[in-house]
């Protein structure tokens, strides 16, 4: 079976499941809920194998392309005998909401009309027949056929992005080509590409080779990368960390000057701080050396990612005093030093033809900075992470005359393994507000790429398009049973929407996985010790994940497609059930009983070997992240190796 759904599919891409406007007429015998707000069924079908795809215009010259390639991976030849796909830009009447982008919302909507012997996609730009051609194809039933009907569609917000972070750990290009594949059948139009952080630079500048990953991202890879997103309506739009987030200068003595200064005489192993002494994560307003860093650093994104907006930063600073900044800046206060390295930053953006992006929370925690802030040409970035999200922060910055999008997470620092409840909690919520205040639009962010399989990620990142999209009126059961369809070949009505959202209640915090899996005598005293207060916790978790298991089992024979993402999904289950069992065997008498420990090491062992797979099919052989050199007690494998050498500490040998 195939390993994505972009790659060459063997079977119809299927009816779409996502249930908003109702079901459409039986496709291959089973309802077809479709992705769309208005649906209007007719009488019949057309059969499209073959088809002739045809434009109106040139400019369309790129969607038909793209529309014969998904035809023939959906197994329907191309023939100029055939029935006819119309391919046209024209005026498409929709209900959009009340908007300052109206415009921008009816260049993206499509109508779709298909009758017996002929189909019409027309969409109000080239876009939107793009994403009218999407549902044309997911509309298919496994022959060929499609219903008589019409749909039109039109998104709720203009600006739809994920985050991804190869700062923190880099994925190859082929696993970045398929999300923006993945994320474009959802409606997604951007990605926030995070290209440094305390970790790594991800972006190549060869005058700071000290810095750089090893497979950091180079001019022509970038272009190509950008040439092959556009192709899909997909902007690319980088982020420079331009204050906090600089641990990674620590790594060369006259690096050092560029960070911001305490008074610490032992390194801190806070967020903030650094392993030397004196010297904190943050950039040195004082040091002109951190500005031409950043000077390169914006040339070298502005030479190779084409999107008006740079990124850069700025969030969890420590505003701590510096004697650098006070003898410099004699007299002022840390939020006037940190609104004039703003719009120093700025200037610099500017001067690369960019308009800057800032996050949000250093000007929540300290308003004050906004002060002289400009508000023309300045994106402020609005992330919160929990569940309980609400629109104070966004309406402020309204207020304030900034753009805003609102940033929730699929993936973020208390989460580890697979995507929770919290986290599809937060995008559904962001996504209501920022339709609610009317904001530039919806940046979901995924944190953190060593805490999971990067092939788990798929149903998420369609339900952030979803949300971005259609979550004005989403039915999320149904939109499960879709993915399950588009991505694994689930014909029918299915239980991977009930597997689905067990799961994410099943996964656990970072406080519950760090007591599940000790690796050495202290950690697991902490688990021993905690076991009153987190057991009925992990019960109901572990009930959950019973369900989640029993369904995906059930799913499992009637998986055609996509194996490597559908073991992503059963294995993250599996480890899951594994670390459970580890709170359990913690507080268990016999614990040290040779043949539990042994059980308990032969699941780590297979567990190990799940990890390691997926990372050679997307990130890199040689990458020194693999053995935990960044982030170790955030790293899944790391920290199951951990595991693994307290078992042989104790005497169980591995096979």
């Amino acid at each position: 079976m195939d390993a994505f759904p972009i790659r060459p599919i063997r079977r119809a891409i299927g009816c779409m499941l996502l249930a908003i406007a109702g079901l459409m007429a039986p496709c291959n015998g089973a309802p077809v809920p479709i992705l769309a707000k208005v649906v209007n069924l007719g009488d019949g079908e057309l059969k499209l194998s073959p088809a002739w795809p045809e434009f109106t215009s040139t400019t369309l010259s790129n969607e038909r392309e793209l529309l014969v390639e998904l035809l023939k991976q959906s197994g329907v030849s191309i023939s100029v005998d055939a029935p006819t796909i119309h391919l046209e830009i024209g005026k498409v009447d929709v209900a959009v909401r009340q908007s300052r982008f109206t415009p921008q919302l009816q260049a993206d909507a499509y109508r779709l009309t298909v009758t017996t012997n002929a189909v019409t996609i027309r969409g109000g730009s080239p876009a939107g027949v793009f994403y009218g051609i999407q549902t044309l194809v997911r509309s298919l039933s496994s022959n060929g056929t499609l219903p008589v009907m019409e749909i039109t569609d039109w998104p709720d917000l203009p600006t739809r992005m994920i985050m991804v972070d190869p700062a923190r750990q880099n994925e190859n290009f082929d696993y970045y080509r398929r999300v923006i594949e993945w994320a474009s059948r959802y409606g997604i139009n951007a990605i926030l590409v995070h290209l440094t952080d305390d970790q790594t630079a991800c972006l190549h500048q060869p005058d700071y080779p000290e810095l750089m990953h090893p497979h950091a991202w180079r001019p022509d890879e970038i272009r190509a990368l950008v040439a092959f997103a556009r192709k899909r309506h997909v902007e690319l739009i980088p982020e420079i960390e331009s204050f906090g987030h600089s641990r990674m200068f620590t790594r060369r003595d006259d690096f050092r000057e560029i960070l911001h200064q305490n008074r610490l005489t032992t390194g801190s192993g806070t967020w903030y701080g650094t392993s030397i002494p004196g010297f904190t994560n943050v950039l040195c307003p004082a040091s002109e050396k951190a500005y031409d860093y950043l000077d390169r650093m914006y040339g070298a994104a502005a030479e190779t990612f084409t999107n008006p907006v740079l990124h850069l930063g700025c969030d969890e600073v420590d505003m701590t005093s510096c004697a650098r900044c006070e003898a410099k800046f004699p007299g002022i206060s840390p939020s006037d030093w940190f609104r004039q390295h703003l719009l120093r930053c700025r200037e610099i953006a500017i001067k690369h033809g960019r308009i800057a992006a800032f996050w949000g929370d250093m000007l929540i925690a300290h308003p004050e900075i906004l002060d002289g802030l400009p508000t023309s040409g300045t994106i402020i970035y609005d992330w919160h992470y929990h569940p309980e999200v609400t629109s104070e922060s966004a309406a402020m910055f309204r207020r304030r005359g900034f753009e805003v999008v609102a940033c929730p997470a699929l993936v973020c620092s208390p989460h580890i393994v697979i995507p929770d409840a919290h986290n599809y909690e937060n995008i559904r919520r962001s996504a209501a507000i920022a339709r609610e205040l009317d904001l530039a639009g919806l940046n979901t962010t995924i944190w953190i790429p060593p805490r999971y399989m990067s092939d788990v990620l798929w149903p998420g990142i369609a339900y952030a398009g979803a949300q971005a999209w259609g979550g004005s009126n989403l039915d999320e059961s149904r939109f499960a049973q879709s993915v399950a369809r588009d991505l694994f070949g689930l014909e029918g009505t299915n239980s991977f929407d009930t597997a689905w959202i067990a799961l994410a209640e099943a996964a656990p915090h970072m406080d519950v996985f760090n007591l599940c899996a000790w690796s050495d005598a202290a950690t697991l005293a902490k688990a021993q010790q905690a076991a009153p207060e987190k057991r009925a916790e992990i019960a109901q978790k572990q009930e959950k994940l019973r369900l989640a298991r029993k369904e995906l089992i059930n799913c499992a024979p009637r998986v055609t497609r996509n194996d490597d993402a559908w073991h992503a999904v059963v294995q993250s289950a599996d480890i899951l059930d594994y670390l459970y069992a580890r709170f359990d065997a913690a507080n268990d008498p016999t614990l040290t009983a040779t043949a539990k420990l042994r059980r308990l090491e032969m699941r780590c062992v297979e567990i190990i070997g799940w990890i390691e797979a997926d990372w050679r099919r997307n990130r890199y052989d040689g990458d020194p992240n693999m053995d935990g050199l960044y982030l170790p007690d955030q790293h899944l494998l790391h920290r199951f190796k951990k595991m693994q050498a307290y078992h042989r500490s104790i005497g169980v040998a591995s096979p």
